[in-house]
C-alpha cells in the first residue's frame, strides 16, 4: 500500500472513531422527558393534571338588603370588565357592580363596559337603568324571548304570591308553554321549582318556553313569595379573564347561593 493510500485510510479511521464517540456521548447524556399517562393510558409528554378553581372568598362582599321586596344577596365590589371587540387594546379592567330596583325587579350589573364605537374608536358605555330597559325591550321585540336576562347582568324578580300563582307566573315569566315539572323542598323551607316546556322538540328547540341553561325559581310558603332569576348559559360575573386560569373565579354560584328571602 502506498504512503498516500495509508494517509487516506488513517483519516477515514479517525473520522469513524469521532462519529462513534459523538453518538455514544449523545446517548449517555441525553435527558429523556418525563412521561405521564394520559386518559387513554398511553404515554405523553403533556401533563393532564386538571386545574382546580380556587374557592370564592365572599368575606369582603357587600350584602345587599332590599326591605321593600324582602330579600338579601351578597355582591362582590367589582368584577372583570366587559371589553367588546378587544377595545382599549384588550387591556383588562375591573368594573364596580351596582343594583337598580324597578317595581318587583332588581337588576345587578356592571357600572360600565367598553365597546368599539363609530369609526373604530373605543367608547365607554355607562350601563344605566334607561339602557337596561331599552335592552330588555329590544330583546323581546327582535327574538320574542321574555326580557328576563340582561346581556351583562342579572334580573331578579321577587313578588308576593300563593302556591296557586306558581303555574301562571311560570307562563308569564318564562314563556307560554312552561309548566311546573317538579317541586323540591330545600333545607331553608323553600321550594326549588323545575320547569319544562310542553312544546319542546328537537326540531323546534324550546318552542314558547324560553328557559336558559341556568335559572333560579323558588317559592316560599312561609313568606308567600316567588323569586325568579335567569343566570344564563355562561358565567356572568367573574374575577379575571377566563384564559387566566390562575386568577379566574366565577362568582355566580356564590352569589345566588347567598340569596335569602326575609
Amino acid at each position: 500500500m502506498t504512503m498516500k493510500s495509508w494517509v487516506k485510510f488513517l483519516i477515514l479511521l479517525a473520522f469513524l472513531a469521532a462519529v462513534t464517540v459523538a453518538i455514544l456521548f449523545f446517548l449517555k447524556y441525553k435527558e429523556p422527558k418525563p412521561a405521564v399517562i394520559n386518559a387513554n393510558n398511553s404515554q405523553s409528554n403533556i401533563s393532564t393534571t386538571p386545574i382546580t378553581p380556587k374557592p370564592v372568598n365572599t368575606s369582603s362582599w357587600t350584602e345587599y338588603f332590599n326591605d321593600d321586596l324582602g330579600f338579601s344577596i351578597k355582591i362582590p365590589a367589582e368584577v372583570y370588565g366587559i371589553n367588546i371587540g378587544g377595545c382599549i387594546g384588550g387591556s383588562p379592567f375591573k368594573a364596580p357592580l351596582k343594583t337598580l330596583q324597578d317595581g318587583d325587579n332588581v337588576y345587578i350589573f356592571p357600572e360600565y363596559y367598553y365597546e368599539v364605537g363609530d369609526r373604530g374608536y373605543c367608547r365607554k358605555v355607562e350601563y344605566t337603568d334607561d339602557l337596561i330597559k331599552k335592552e330588555a325591550l329590544e330583546i323581546n321585540q327582535t327574538t320574542g324571548v321574555l326580557p328576563s336576562k340582561l346581556s351583562f347582568g342579572w334580573k331578579i324578580t321577587v313578588k308576593n304570591a300563593s302556591a296557586d300563582d306558581i303555574a301562571e307566573y311560570a307562563k308569564e315569566t318564562f314563556g307560554s308553554s312552561c309548566v311546573v315539572d317538579k317541586l323540591s323542598l330545600q333545607d331553608d323551607g323553600n321550594y326549588q321549582i323545575g320547569l319544562k316546556g310542553t312544546d319542546w322538540s328537537t326540531e323546534n328547540g324550546y318552542g314558547n318556553c324560553f328557559l336558559d341553561f341556568a335559572s333560579k325559581f323558588i317559592y316560599s310558603p312561609a313568606k308567600h313569595k316567588l323569586m325568579s332569576a335567569v343566570l344564563g348559559q355562561e358565567c356572568t360575573f367573574y374575577s379575571a379573564d377566563p384564559s387566566d386560569v390562575s386568577n379566574y373565579q366565577c362568582y355566580d354560584d356564590a352569589m345566588i347561593d347567598s340569596f335569602k328571602l326575609k
